[in-house]
């Protein structure tokens, strides 16, 4: 038996019908008709609105009955008939609901309401289950009328609810008293068998929910606190919260198709709502399916090497998945190692590695830049053994870093600054600057006004250094483990195949050369006469990488003219080509993502999921920014707060960006920051403002106005990036 008591057969059975469902997305063929199953027949009671002791008192209850969901747009109608319902009894209705923005609805069929009413009229008939929002009647699902009298009589209710969701109210206070680790045990008081076991993301400081969907009623619940953060022995919790399953989840609901409501997405254009709410539904029902049995699907990392690979037709769905996030925790802190007693400690000399910036040419090797000097401090013999990453999501610092020339004591904040350099030396954030390192080049899309996606590299073709790539891979690992960022601006492309999914010319390659995905479009379609105008005898069997380097697709190649009846198997040859000309050093990168990463985290990330927690967040607003600012030793209307909010929201997401990396080193939320007053020169207005990148702390100065705020935070944030206040340089 597994969690929730679950007979194996049913498990294999739901194992058995995803896989049919997987090989129907993977045909595009229709899903099976099990999946739209709707009983003929279901028994709901009627349980009283607590608040409504009036109400709960009655000996019957009447309900309206409707021809169709509403009410009506644009206004009320009136009921078609009404229904008696004694108390303790139930009423039959058949299995189809519907949700809107009034609430959850059940159908009567004409068969059922005859039994109810004395209308001949209606076909059918609509109930009102649940209204939006808190309190009212509700009509719960029930097994049958002789066993709700009999639990009634047995144990003096009369329904039984499955836990739907079971939350702990963390409190947030003391990090040493939030448990880590939690069991969750269930069933008869002298029986009790294990259903869950919870480990608590380090990140989480609110509810967090450790139970769900259960199946049957449980009359005990026990929690079990197995281990707390930091080696603590007690824990303090704001409470416990329990949903039981006849409280319907009315979040998705046929609202929300309703045209105005779908601007962003053209291609529903047209597309009637009610079936766009049937095929929601469709999903909803398949993702609950699919998380139902996730936990099978997925390989342990310490006794299997199998994939999800199998199944990636799949894949998608697992960003509406409630399971996958609990899984992917699980795996990355059952794979975590110790980490290391001491940091290593490397030396980098900025100026140099900004110079080199400025002309790469000067030195082919590289020695000066930032990543080279870490690559090589990393792997030397006075660092022990090599790092593997892999440690808990506390573990905040993977080396230390001494800046020469720079007054720094690194406690964090170096080190940041360290990670950010890496990432703009590899993909450099500005087009106008040239490319530090050989690694990744720019795509054909920078040259082109026309492209949405200009800022993007791909891996270099011609770079054969794969042990420097699979240590990319590996920084993109710990970046994914930790809090912190690795910031590389790769196009999907490059992410799905980091996270194992297919690429396709047609969806994905017109993120590196849009040009050339139109030109092959023309050169498919084109006529015998268009095509010897176009291109006569000019066009061979070769063609131009990312690195501009001209390669054969065929033997012979450039020598080679491409006729018109063999155009269609030029353009085959040449999107492979494309579509593989970096795959050894991508292939590198997830071999160093694997090092670091279990497999089974890939298998459940989808490459926007796996781009988002190596890089961040890419686009900033002040909304967003406010949530991760803290303000200390303020007057509630102290007027340098203002100044300073209404300084921000005049900055763009690029200078917010520079604004985090000027006060944390990292230049994507999420990040804590904790704003103090100036205390060095309390009466001096209009200074510029400091940070302390170590500890995420701003110091805020008094300024005369917003502007003079803002104007002062700007120039800062860009122009003031040395660390130089932690030590006297001449010290060292």
């Amino acid at each position: 038996m597994r969690a929730g008591g679950e007979a194996p057969h049913q498990v294999l059975g739901r194992l058995r019908f995803l896989l049919q469902c997987s090989e129907c997305f993977r045909r595009a063929r229709a899903l099976p008709a099990a999946l739209c199953y709707v009983p003929r027949e279901v028994q709901y009671k009627i349980c009283k609105d607590p608040a409504a002791a009036a109400a709960a008192a009655a000996a019957r209850s009447l309900l309206s009955v409707w021809d169709s969901p509403g009410p009506a747009r644009g206004g009320k109608r009136a009921a078609r008939a009404t229904i008696e319902v004694r108390k303790g009894g139930c009423l039959r209705a058949t299995g189809e609901e519907y949700c809107n923005g009034a609430g959850l609805w059940v159908k009567l069929s004409k068969e059922q309401l005859e039994e109810y009413t004395s209308s001949r009229d209606l076909a059918e008939g609509w109930l009102l289950a649940q209204r939006f929002g808190e309190g009212g009647d509700k009509l719960v699902p029930v097994e049958s009328v002789e066993k709700i009298q009999w639990q009634h009589q047995t144990l003096g209710v009369d329904y039984k609810p499955a836990v739907r969701k079971l939350w702990l109210m963390l409190d947030g206070q003391a990090n040493s008293y939030i448990p880590r680790r939690v069991a969750v045990y269930g069933g008869a008081p002298n029986r009790l068998y294990h259903l869950r076991t919870v480990l608590i993301n380090e990140n989480s400081f609110q509810d967090i929910c450790i139970l769900r969907d259960m199946k049957t009623h449980l009359p005990v619940l026990e929690i079990r606190i197995l281990e707390c953060r930091d080696q603590g022995y007690n824990v303090r919790l704001r409470g416990i919260k329990i949903k039981s399953f006849w409280e319907w989840d009315l979040i998705l609901n046929a609202d929300m198709f309703q045209p105005a409501r779908l601007v962003r997405y053209p291609l529903l254009e047209g597309v009637d709502a009610d079936v766009l709410y049937r095929r929601a539904v469709l999903i909803q029902r398949f993702v609950q399916l699919l998380d139902s049995v996730l936990c099978y699907l997925i390989p342990c990392p310490e006794d299997s090497s199998g994939t999800f690979n199998a199944l990636r037709s799949m894949k998608p769905f697992l960003l509406l998945s409630k399971q996958s996030a609990a899984l992917i925790t699980h795996c990355l802190q059952s794979s975590e190692s110790i980490p290391p007693p001491t940091l290593p400690k490397l030396y980098i000399n900025r100026h140099l590695a900004r110079e080199h910036r400025a002309n790469p040419t000067l030195d082919p090797s590289c020695r000066n830049t930032v990543f080279v000097r870490l690559y090589e401090g990393l792997r030397s013999s006075k660092n022990n053994q090599p790092l593997d990453y892999r440690w808990p999501l506390s573990y905040s610092q993977w080396w230390e870093c001494e800046f020469i020339t720079e007054g720094i004591i690194d406690s964090g904040g170096g080190f940041r600054d360290s990670l950010s350099d890496v990432s703009e030396e590899l993909c450099p954030s500005s087009s106008d600057v040239p490319v530090p390192l050989p690694f990744f080049v720019r795509t054909s899309n920078q040259g082109n006004s026309s492209s949405d996606t200009r800022d993007m590299y791909v891996p270099n073709p011609s770079c054969k250094d794969f042990p420097k790539y699979e240590w990319i891979g590996q920084l993109m690992g710990a970046a994914l483990r930790s809090k912190e960022f690795l910031i590389l601006a790769l196009p999907a492309l490059v992410w799905k195949q980091l996270a194992g999914e297919e690429v396709s010319w047609s969806k994905d390659f017109a993120a590196v050369d849009m040009e050339l995905v139109k030109l092959l479009e023309v050169l498919e379609g084109v006529d015998r006469e268009a095509f010897e105008f176009m291109f006569g005898r000019e066009l061979t069997y070769t063609m131009v990488r990312s690195d501009q380097r001209v390669v054969e697709l065929i033997p012979n190649g450039s020598s080679t003219v491409v006729r018109y009846e063999d155009r269609k198997e030029f353009i085959r040859l040449l999107q492979r080509a494309r579509l593989e000309e970096s795959k050894d050093q991508i292939a590198a990168m997830r071999a160093g993502l694997l090092r670091v990463v279990p497999q089974p985290v890939l298998d459940l990330l989808t490459w926007q999921q796996l781009e988002k927690k190596v890089c961040g967040d890419a686009e900033i607003t002040v909304a967003e920014l406010r949530r991760f600012i803290t303000f200390e030793d303020f007057a509630a209307n102290d007027t340098r707060i203002q100044n300073f909010l209404e300084a921000l929201n005049n900055f763009t997401s690029k200078d917010l960006s520079r604004f985090l990396k000027f006060v944390t080193g990292r230049s994507r939320l999420p990040v804590q920051i904790t704003v103090y007053p100036e205390r060095a020169n309390l009466n001096a207005l209009d200074l510029m403002p400091q940070a302390s990148t170590c500890s995420c702390s701003f110091f805020l100065p008094h300024y005369s106005s917003a502007k003079a705020c803002e104007d002062l935070l700007r120039y800062a944030v860009y122009n003031c990036m040395s660390i130089d206040t932690d030590k006297n340089t001449w010290d060292e």
